[in-house]
């Protein structure tokens, strides 16, 4: 965090920004997706924003069914559904070695080891044991991001420097707001 100006990390959770997608979380809870719920009372946990009536109201309904019983899980009642536990672990092996597969599939893409602008059998073997992965973990890598790799150029024929950049923004959190919102008012 510390990268990012104050004034970056201010507009990052601009007040606006917050109000924008507390409305994209409304519309997406009111067409039937449980978890925006979640999303904004984590957004409104992470801002320290006052939690909308209709999150609020919805969090209120969600008490009183625990209560009567109607609802008796909570990963149901905010649409989650837990992953299995295989489903898990590929997702994390995917995502542990995605910037090193990646910068390897730029490369053997640049220096065109394409055959007809897909990659062949050969160049996920290479690379699966040049990094010492299972070559199933390449391809899923590939998979995911095949429709980036194919707009770049094959075998770099002007010679430009060509730059492999991944970034997240970071986790912003807001500190030291009013609890309550009608705090400052007389």
């Amino acid at each position: 965090m510390s990268n990012y100006s104050t004034h970056a990390q201010e507009a990052m959770l601009s007040d606006e920004l917050i109000l924008r997608l507390f409305d994209k979380f409304e519309i997406a809870y009111r067409s039937g997706n449980k978890a925006a719920l979640l999303h904004a009372c984590f957004l409104a946990a992470r801002s320290q924003a006052r939690l909308p009536d209709w999150a609020a109201d919805a969090m209120l309904q969600m008490e009183a069914d625990l209560r009567n019983g109607h609802v008796t899980d909570l990963n149901k009642a905010f649409g989650w559904a837990p992953e299995h536990k295989a489903t898990r672990e590929k997702r994390e092996r995917l995502e542990e070695n995605e910037e090193r597969v990646l910068s390897r599939l730029h490369q053997h893409r640049l220096e065109d080891r394409f055959e007809d602008g897909s990659f062949s059998a050969d160049v996920f073997d290479l690379i699966a044991k040049d990094l010492g992965l299972e070559r199933r973990v390449v391809q899923g890598i590939y998979k995911k991001h095949a429709n980036e790799l194919k707009k770049l150029p094959r075998g770099n024929p002007n010679k430009h420097a060509v730059f492999f950049v991944r970034s997240s923004g970071p986790q912003v959190r807001r500190y030291g707001r009013p609890i309550l919102h009608d705090q400052n008012k007389k």
